[in-house]
């Protein structure tokens, strides 16, 4: 240890009968930490006046002294070695390894879903960190699309600054398995689209970083109507879901048993010819039946019910062309919110007045 003799610090072994490998080379440091401070600070006594070195060693002290450590006193091995660090004496620092970064961008990945060959794309945000858990969207095509031409709706470009990751499935055969009666494509087939989400959202937590905690899907028409099966069927894994152009099948009512409140944004036009508002039979595609579907305020009563909505309210988007109304629950404890695109078709709403994509990123990065 370091003692102050007559204005110096003088390095003073202490002995204890619990002998420590590493005893011998504190002492080495102390020696050398001891010696630094005494040559740095001229000796004085409390009036000014000069001091004699001594090079005496004390002889006196007691090892065993309750003094040295209070606070260990009576602890095995208390004693043993006791650090007292000088002034100016120089502090040792340990080197940290800089965080691995993960590596971004896009690429596919692919898996085995039921015995069905499953793929999808996924794009990785820049910046990050390997310890870093990262908000994942999904977002789902429409019939006949492939998950990597959803891409050009904009999310990539607004996930990569906020560092969330973006997934683009495929359908098995073009077409989800979103429960509709009557959906022919579908009809006897073996694919579980359910668990293929489920795969892989746990494939993007273990392979990169995704949240699962922070999981939000969005679906355009069939993808929609998709999204809404998620939001029934696995409730617990998702943070959010955005339906565009589709709401349910025609069952709903009946199947719908979601385990908890969730946002859903939903955005629909009135004059849909392809998934009617109104509900009923949706459009044939390539001479095969698409099933029926439910009306879309069935779709918002369900989830109004879900999450405590107490009421309703409308609020017009100033100057918007077609009309589009924000029909937003009251007292919920998860958002309700419909815009209602009076007059519009069956389609992916993007002009001067009403963006989708804005809205649905501004919804998703609310509840993520």
């Amino acid at each position: 240890m370091c003692v102050s003799v007559r204005g110096h610090l003088r390095f003073v072994p202490v002995r204890h009968p619990t002998h420590h490998w590493w005893a011998g080379a504190a002492a080495a440091l102390l020696l050398a930490a001891c010696a630094q401070a005494s040559a740095a600070t001229p000796p004085t006594d409390v009036a000014g006046g000069h001091l004699e070195r001594s090079d005496q060693v004390l002889s006196d002290v007691d090892p065993t002294a309750s003094w040295l450590a209070p606070e260990m006193s009576g602890v095995p091995g208390a004693g043993a070695v006791t650090l007292v660090v000088a002034a100016n004496a120089p502090v040792p620092t340990t080197a940290v390894a800089a965080p691995t970064m993960r590596p971004a961008g896009e690429r596919t990945v692919t898996t085995l879903v039921g015995g069905v060959d499953r793929r999808w794309m996924l794009v990785v945000p820049p910046n990050t960190t390997e310890r870093q858990r990262l908000p994942l969207l999904i977002v789902l095509h429409g019939v006949g699309g492939k998950g990597p031409a959803m891409q050009r709706l904009g999310f990539d470009k607004l996930a990569a600054p906020a560092g969330y990751i973006v997934a683009y499935p495929d359908a098995f055969g073009g077409s989800w398995n979103d429960g509709r009666p009557g959906m022919e494509p579908l009809v006897g087939s073996p694919v579980d689209d359910v668990a293929f989400l489920r795969e892989l959202i746990s494939r993007s937590v273990a392979e990169a970083g995704a949240d699962p905690t922070r999981i939000a899907i969005a679906g355009f028409s069939n993808g929609a109507l998709m999204a809404s099966r998620a939001a029934c069927d696995m409730t617990d894994q998702l943070a959010s879901v955005v339906l565009v152009s589709g709401a349910g099948p025609r069952d709903m009512t009946q199947r719908c048993k979601p385990s908890r409140p969730l946002p859903i944004m939903v955005v629909f036009g009135t004059a849909d010819t392809v998934v009617p508002y109104e509900g009923g039979q949706v459009a044939n595609s390539g001479g095969k039946s698409r099933g029926q579907v439910a009306p879309v305020r069935e779709m918002l009563d369900i989830w109004r019910g879900v999450n405590g909505c107490t009421n309703s309210e409308s609020v017009p988007i100033a100057a918007s062309s077609p009309a589009v109304t924000a029909v937003r629950g009251t007292g919920c404890r998860a958002d309700v919110v419909h815009f209602k695109v009076t007059g519009g078709g069956h389609d992916w709403v993007s002009n001067t007045w009403f963006d989708t994509t804005t809205e649905a990123w501004r919804f998703v990065s609310t509840h993520l």
